[in-house]
Formats: structure tokens, C-alpha cells, sequence
């Protein structure tokens, strides 16, 4: 058996593999993940962003190569474009950073170059402020989560409002500080890079959540995330659904 982690080179000697045997058309890959930046685990995977001149769409699809998981990005250049603008906007740099951390790989890269380096521009730069109809409804959320902790609850129902309100709570913590966000394992990751204590307030707070039930510590840490953004919201906040959002009743 190999041995484990397989290094960042025999990850690109993998990557290069499964560019000629699964993609042979594409022009390049980034090559990105866990195992490039040498914190691989048994159960990380390669990360691939493919490269081709022209698609009828952009793609996601997971394999497994030589027993390590594969979950590939396929896409063109205006395809790539289009979501590294997406990812701007929302905020969250997931591709954005595949690119800025990964690896060139293919038989033509002179297209993946610019991008990489349009890529790092991004990322340099940071996300745009978090605009105030999306501050309104992370507001709310934050809110009607707050209000739920608030009476007595089971075990199961602390849990889940638990689960649904830490990310909305990193969301603010770093979106709110003018912070790219992540999604999973990232928005915690991301918030301890920049504000590491804010990080393990939240921690000892939601430990002290899930362990017993000392709901108090999540409810002010919530409050004092909320305050320099006027605070709670319920009374008069509304959202409209588009107007195309109707079928025909029935006659």
C-alpha cells in the first residue's frame, strides 16, 4: 500500500492522469485541495477545476481514481467567468480560490494563466459589501433563531436550531466585517483567520449549546453579533416572491 498522504507531486501525477483519461479534450486544470497544501485526510479529495475552450454548460461530478475521491469543476472560460463572479457576489471565493491556490496543469495554458491571475485580483480584493436587503434577512434569520433558543426546548430541537443558526451567525461575523464567507467546514476556518477570538467565543458558546443546556451564551454572543446592525429584526421586515412564481388554479 502507499503510503498516506500521497504528496502534493504524486497528486499532480494523479491529476495528469485523470486530465488525459476522463477529460483528453480539455486545454488545462487547476489542480487544488487539501492534498496540495499538504493537509490531506483519509477523507479528503482531489479538487479539479477542468479547463476546456467551449462547453454547452458548465459541470460538477465526482469519481473516484485509484481509490481517492475526485470531485471535478468543469467548465470554459466564460463558464469560469461567470462563476467567479457569482462566487464575488455572494461573497463565498469557493472557485475563486481553487484557482488562486492551484496548480497549472495541460497541454495549453496560456487562457488558465490569466484567469488564475484575474482569480488573485479577486481575492485580493475581498467580496462587496454585504447589500442591505441580504443584511435585512440575515437579520431575520438570526432573529427567529435567537427567539427559538429563547424558551424551554428538547435536547433534539436545541440541536437543530443550533445547526441551522452558526452559520448564519459566521456569515455576519465575517460578511459583516466586509470578510469573504465559506460554506461547512470553511466559514469556521475563515472566521478564526481573521478574528480568532470572536471564533472560539462562538465555539464555547455552541459547545455549552450542544452539551447541556446553557442556551444563554449563544443568545448573547447573537445579540452582540447583531448589535452594530441595529440589532434583532421582526416588526416590518417583509420579501416580496417574484411575480412569476404562480400557476393557474385549478378550475
Amino acid at each position: 500500500m502507499a503510503p498516506f498522504p500521497p504528496t502534493p507531486n504524486e497528486i499532480l501525477n494523479l491529476a495528469a492522469e485523470i486530465l488525459v483519461t476522463h477529460y483528453p479534450d480539455a486545454d488545462a486544470a487547476f489542480v487544488a485541495g487539501s492534498f496540495m497544501r499538504g493537509q490531506g485526510s483519509p477523507t479528503s479529495d482531489i479538487d479539479l477545476v477542468i479547463l476546456h475552450r467551449a462547453l454547452p454548460h458548465a459541470y460538477r461530478e465526482s469519481f473516484v481514481f485509484k481509490n481517492i475521491p475526485v470531485e471535478t469543476f468543469v467548465h470554459d472560460p466564460e463558464t469560469l467567468s461567470w462563476f467567479l463572479e457569482h462566487d464575488r457576489q455572494e461573497g463565498h471565493p469557493a472557485l475563486i480560490g481553487m484557482l488562486v491556490e492551484g496548480v497549472v496543469i495541460g497541454r495549453i495554458q496560456n487562457t488558465a494563466a490569466k484567469l488564475k491571475h484575474h482569480a488573485s485580483q479577486l481575492l485580493a480584493a475581498g467580496p462587496p459589501p454585504l447589500n442591505p436587503d441580504a443584511l435585512r434577512r440575515l437579520r431575520y434569520g438570526i432573529t427567529d433563531k435567537l427567539d427559538d433558543l429563547a424558551t424551554d426546548r428538547s435536547p433534539a430541537e436545541r440541536i437543530a436550531i443550533g445547526a441551522a443558526l452558526y452559520p448564519l451567525l459566521t456569515e455576519l461575523a465575517l460578511r459583516g466585517d466586509n470578510q469573504w464567507n465559506g460554506a461547512g467546514k470553511w466559514s469556521a476556518r475563515l472566521l478564526h483567520q481573521h478574528n480568532p477570538r470572536l471564533a472560539q467565543q462562538l465555539e464555547s458558546a455552541f459547545l455549552a449549546l450542544y452539551d447541556g443546556s446553557n442556551t444563554n451564551a449563544v443568545i448573547q454572543l447573537g445579540d452582540t453579533l447583531l448589535a452594530p446592525h441595529e440589532g434583532r429584526l421582526f416588526a416590518g421586515h417583509r420579501t416580496n416572491a417574484p411575480a412569476n412564481w404562480r400557476t393557474p388554479s385549478g378550475s
